[in-house]
């Protein structure tokens, strides 16, 4: 899940240490929040055309790689829903 965010608490997360993995649209922070199946997750950030998105919780390296701008977009705003990029 989703939600907006300032573009200040963007740019907290990404100075607060070197990323984990990081696109052109965004990174994960560089320290996992927790692990499941044994592998680390972090909390990620994304921005979308102007627009800031941080996640709800941590997402793993493979479900950032696999992330798609209209279900961060579709989290984020539940009038969105359904909608296709």
């Amino acid at each position: 899940m989703w939600k907006k965010t300032t573009e200040e608490r963007y740019n907290a997360g990404l100075d607060h240490m070197i990323p984990t993995a990081m696109t052109d649209c965004g990174f994960l922070v560089g320290e996992p929040d927790d692990h499941a199946e044994r592998r680390p997750r972090y909390a990620a950030f994304v921005k979308i055309n102007g627009e800031f998105f941080e996640s709800t919780a941590p997402i793993s390296i493979n479900e950032f790689d696999s992330l798609k701008i209209c279900d961060v977009k579709a989290d984020a705003d539940p009038d969105a829903r359904g909608l296709t990029v």
